[in-house]
């Protein structure tokens, strides 16, 4: 079994992007004083900080992969490629999986540039797609399902994002989002950790935060995604009108799946469902093939079934034995 993320080449990429990381953390924010940060546009972010790494955490990295290796998605959305240390990790996933493709946006050029030599120079380029531009123009012809979402952009744009993709997020999809530990991110995580919007969502203990998220919603029971703010009793009250399939009971079915009588050594009993053996001493009257066809049984029969027929003794279940006559001898 390959295991790409322990090679020479992804190992070499992976170092030195970490290193490089470790000397920007000690230096001065390249992020002008003058300027207000949450006032700037997602563009003027990337051109400012368009030589920082803002890489994930290399434990951070390893659950990426892991959660890849595991889910076996056939399509992985990333939203903020930088220099392509968390694309590396998710590359890998799919390369050892053998199924997938990694599908990564980024606004900076200067960036796009570097996260396709290091990708290269890992040896998983063929396994990502780039695609340069805003985020939310970008993924918004993605085709889905999509099995897996990593939220490493501009944190103010994490749910914009996610609400963009929602509607093609496979069924149990697992959306990953860096960097929580941050103020910015309170409002994506109030959305992903109410149950009423459709995601069961755990923080993971790794440097700035990390939340997992799986996708349960009510697809596969409505039809729809619930609207922003929708609370769980919208939700209930709709699953008390629609009952479950696999929840409803036997007379729920329609009298054409119900089983039918067989010619065989017994009979299906069309009230417990299951065949009902024969015997001479049984009282229970044997239907025909036009009294199953009727949507409710006979009264008879369901007096029959709740009463049982009376014990008899083993003379009395014994076949009387008939004797043949000898003919009468001439004197």
């Amino acid at each position: 079994m390959t295991d790409t993320l322990q090679t020479r080449s992804v190992l070499t990429v992976l170092d030195r992007l970490f290193a490089a990381a470790a000397v920007e953390d000690e230096a001065p924010s390249p992020w002008p004083a003058a300027r207000s940060y949450a006032d700037a546009s997602a563009q003027e972010r990337a051109d400012v900080l368009e030589g920082v790494l803002m890489p994930i955490s290399a434990r951070g990295g390893t659950l990426l992969y892991t959660l890849v290796r595991a889910a076996r998605p056939e399509t992985v959305v990333e939203f903020g490629t930088s220099f392509g240390i968390s694309t590396i990790y998710l590359a890998a996933a799919v390369t050892d999986n053998g199924v997938g493709h990694v599908l990564s946006t980024e606004l900076s050029e200067v960036k796009i540039a570097a996260a396709r030599a290091n990708l290269v120079e890992a040896g998983v380029a063929d396994a990502v797609t780039i695609l340069p531009g805003d985020a939310l123009t970008t993924l918004a012809e993605v085709p889905g399902p999509i099995g897996l979402v990593l939220l490493d952009g501009w944190k103010d744009l994490c749910l914009p994002v996610l609400r963009l993709l929602e509607d093609r997020l496979a069924p149990g999809a697992v959306v990953v989002a860096d960097d929580t530990a941050l103020a910015s991110m309170g409002e994506y995580l109030d959305y992903v950790r109410d149950p009423a919007n459709g995601y069961a969502s755990v923080d993971y203990p790794v440097e700035d935060g990390m939340e997992i998220s799986c996708r349960t919603g009510f697809r596969h029971l409505s039809g729809k995604f619930p609207a922003p703010g929708e609370s769980a009793t919208t939700y209930n009250a709709w699953r008390g009108r629609h009952p479950h399939p696999r929840t409803r009971t036997r007379h729920h079915r329609p009298a054409s799946s119900r089983p039918r009588a067989t010619a065989a050594a017994g009979r299906t009993s069309p009230v417990l469902g299951c065949r009902r053996r024969q015997t001479r001493s049984s009282t229970i009257p044997v239907l025909t093939a036009g009294d199953r066809m009727s949507t409710s049984p006979p009264e008879d029969l369901e007096e029959s079934l709740q009463t049982p027929p009376p014990r008899r003794s083993r003379l009395q279940l014994r076949r009387p034995t008939v004797r043949p006559q000898r003919p009468a001898r001439r004197r």
